[in-house]
């Protein structure tokens, strides 16, 4: 049966505790590199200003430059950045299977327009999150009339466990809507709200107020029951100022996608670039501030006084004249203080430390446009090396987001009949989503590149023995090709109809030679007659 709501409350106080370990460094990470993602443990006012204790912002612009960097080769709106197939390549060779998982992979593509979805909007806060704290959370919902709600959620809102296989099956959210905004969004979906919140949303809408929506795995899944019985997850809203259920439903996929950046300790919680360069921006910050303020006690040092009778006509503005800043022997009752300390910092130092909190982000491998002088050659050994240390975060992206989103998108649209029946190949057969972004078409396109030249390679040695052309698959390496290239599946035919073609021209040909046979049989007859004559 579904939790209790005070079982619900128990359970998000537990994995709070959890979470507790980590949010020191969650908070001076946000501090340092992502300030409007942080109150961990404290709740800031709206609009204050979070910016008076940095100093130098090279740490946020290299995580920005990081998250737009993920944005534009993993998940481009401008892109086709996921395909779908299935495993037997087979199957993918009849010309009817390989049109349905074109048509439904189209469908998909449509699916994440900015018409239906907000989900290009939602995604690059998700890998920013994933960057600089090492976990994001996004949520997926699908609303009747207006398509698929997406955000994601900063992870201050997020308590999760895994089970036995790393999968979330666990998620609470905390958070304080106002009492306006929980009656508009809980009457639609429950028919009623409690009399208490009724009152108060009259009262005083713009108060808010805590709530807890917890998603968990249904332990009495009923496959084909009505209600949230017959869902496989279940979403429970709990009103925590009076431990009342606001809400009970169910999802036929969980929702959530939690985006783990990498995966190095026995936590639920992972290690992003922001926990490596923590050490960098901290110092960096730390000469920052003190050649500010160095620089401030040579421009404005403090005043050395004999009481405070000496200040009263002190005048500081440039050009002004203090009247009886001098004794009677000239001597300056007030002068300023000079201790002859310096806080020289070498700008080669400073400029050290910004590169290193560069380097942490990929700056210099994702920043290749507007750059001189570089050869191909260096070009594509920028874009490998580039490939070589984003291909073990790409994976974790298609893995733990990308591919989940597509097949509930996927799943959302057979469900709701938007999508036709399978044809016969496919019936009960999942489809395969195979991550497609710019990252992993140019690692494709290496290879196809690798092919192309063994292609030259076996031409050459054609020359020398012909016999050399036996060993070329003409088939394999026209698809590869195609798949390196990124060209659509659809300009290679399926198996059944590059057979007929086949077989069309084997008769045709078939045909010509017998006419041939023929004309060469009647030309010597002809011939024959003129030697008798």
């Amino acid at each position: 049966m579904a939790w209790s709501d005070k079982h619900l409350i128990g359970v998000y106080n537990r994995l709070l505790r959890d979470r507790a370990e980590h949010e020191p460094i969650f908070n001076l990470i946000a501090s340092l590199l992502s300030p409007w993602r942080g109150d961990f443990s404290t709740e800031t006012t709206p609009g204050r200003n979070r910016m008076l204790k940095l100093f130098d912002s090279t740490g946020i612009t290299a995580l920005d430059n990081l998250t737009a960097g993920l944005y534009g080769t993993t998940t481009n709106e401008a892109q086709r950045w996921f395909s779908l197939s299935h495993p037997d390549p087979g199957l993918m060779n009849i010309e009817r299977v390989k049109q349905y998982v074109q048509l439904v992979e189209s469908w998909a593509v449509q699916s994440y327009g900015p018409a239906v979805s907000n989900f290009y909007a939602a995604v690059p806060p998700l890998f920013r999150d994933a960057a600089g704290f090492g976990t994001g959370v996004f949520f997926e919902e699908e609303i009747p009339g207006r398509g698929v709600f997406s955000r994601c959620r900063p992870i201050r809102e997020i308590v999760f466990e895994e089970d036995s296989y790393d999968e979330v099956e666990t998620l609470i959210r905390c958070f304080r809507p106002t009492y306006s905004q929980m009656v508009g969004y809980y009457m639609p979906r429950a028919g009623k709200v409690p009399e208490k919140l009724a009152e108060l949303a009259r009262k005083y809408p713009e108060r808010r107020s805590r709530v807890y929506h917890g998603t968990y795995m249904n332990p009495d899944w009923k496959p084909g029951k009505l209600g949230p019985a017959g869902m496989p997850v279940l979403s429970h809203h709990v009103w925590a100022e009076s431990e009342t259920r606001l809400y009970m439903g169910g999802f036929w996929r969980f929702p959530w996608y939690v985006l783990r950046w990498s995966r190095e300790n026995d936590t639920p919680w992972g290690i992003g670039q922001g926990h490596r360069a923590l050490s960098d921006v901290r110092m960096l910050q730390a000469m920052k501030k003190t050649q500010l303020e160095a620089g401030q006690r040579a421009a404005n040092p403090s005043l050395l006084a004999v009481d405070k009778d000496s200040l009263q006509t002190l005048r500081t503005t440039p050009g002004g004249v203090t009247v009886g800043g001098l004794d009677k022997r000239g001597n300056p009752l007030v002068k300023p203080l000079y201790t002859g300390h310096r806080a020289d910092i070498p700008l080669e130092l400073m400029q050290d430390t910004r590169e290193q909190i560069k380097d942490a982000f990929y700056f210099s491998l994702l920043q290749l446009v507007g750059r001189s002088g570089m050869t191909a050659t260096e070009v594509l050994d920028r874009q490998e090396e580039r490939m070589r240390l984003m291909a073990p975060h790409a994976t974790l992206i298609n893995q733990h987001f990308a591919a989940k989103s597509v097949a509930r998108r996927v799943d959302m649209g057979v469900r709701n009949g938007q999508l036709p029946p399978p044809p016969p190949e496919l019936q009960q057969q999942p489809l395969v989503v195979t991550f497609q972004s710019a990252l992993h078409q140019a690692m494709k396109s290496a290879q196809a590149s690798s092919s192309a030249r063994l292609v030259e390679d076996i031409l050459r040695a054609t020359e020398l023995d012909p016999a050399a052309a036996d060993l070329f698959n003409g088939d394999a390496f026209v698809r590869h090709m195609r798949e390196g290239r990124g060209a659509p599946p659809d300009l290679i035919l399926g198996d059944d109809v590059v057979a007929q073609r086949r077989k069309a021209r084997a008769e045709r040909e078939q045909q010509q030679a017998a006419l041939d046979v023929g004309q060469q049989g009647a030309n010597i007859v002809q011939q024959m007659q003129k030697a008798v004559a």
